[in-house]
């Protein structure tokens, strides 16, 4: 599937040994027929279509399933070689004597008309850049980790053994906090938001933080 989506391009370059063409098409099904009958094992199966299913482990597939099997993957080499003819047809000279599922190397597969140029993404982007060119690099950006609500509440009232323990006792969140947590799930800044709260508690004095605590665990002193 590799050289069916790169033969669209309008010039493939490929490294001195990458692997090229491979235009052919393979099924392959593993069977356990015989090794089901030696364990007293059978498959239900039920089907609406003749040709539905053809070749399946569960049983010995006849000469008809056979034939069946090998008209599909012919069908499917059938596109590929018209897919290849479509985009690249005007460049590989002999299509017959590449759409045999074998590969070249480099040299080999540029000779064939599979490729335009041998070099490495490496030389060809140096290339761009010195005919003036500009090359932007992409990066994946990585969504900020969203505290638990258990771990911001501790962090809190580090050293409040009675608060820490009450928090860990309880085996879900209150509303309150199952509210808390889907708002900063939409939003980094609510995230933001909700850690300045935590930070602005530790400003508290250690009665308020236990009143606030009481509010928000609904907990009953």
């Amino acid at each position: 599937g590799g050289y069916l989506m790169a033969s669209v391009a309008q010039k493939i370059v490929a490294g001195p040994l990458a692997a090229v063409g491979s235009i052919g098409a393979v099924v392959t099904c593993p069977n356990f027929a015989r090794r089901m009958e030696t364990e007293g094992v059978g498959a239900v199966q039920k089907t609406a279509g003749k040709y539905k299913r053809t070749v399946t482990p569960w049983k010995e597939p006849g000469e008809e399933e056979l034939a069946k099997l090998q008209e599909d993957v012919d069908v499917v080499q059938k596109h590929f070689v018209a897919h290849i003819e479509k985009y690249r047809g005007d460049r590989i000279p002999n299509l017959e004597e590449v759409a045999t599922g074998e590969v070249w190397y480099g040299e080999d597969a540029k000779e064939k008309g599979l490729v335009d140029q041998i070099g490495t993404s490496e030389d060809y982007l140096a290339d761009k850049m010195e005919a003036g060119c500009e090359v932007m690099q992409v990066e994946e950006i990585q969504k900020k980790k969203v505290p638990s609500w258990r771990s911001m509440l501790r962090s809190t009232v580090a050293g409040s053994d009675p608060i820490d323990a009450a928090v860990g006792s309880l085996g879900r969140p209150t509303p309150m906090l199952e509210y808390l947590g889907a708002t900063m799930d939409q939003s980094i800044d609510d995230i933001d938001a909700m850690e300045n709260i935590m930070t602005g508690m530790k400003h508290l004095s250690t009665e308020e933080r236990h009143g606030l605590l009481k509010v928000l665990l609904r907990m009953e002193r």
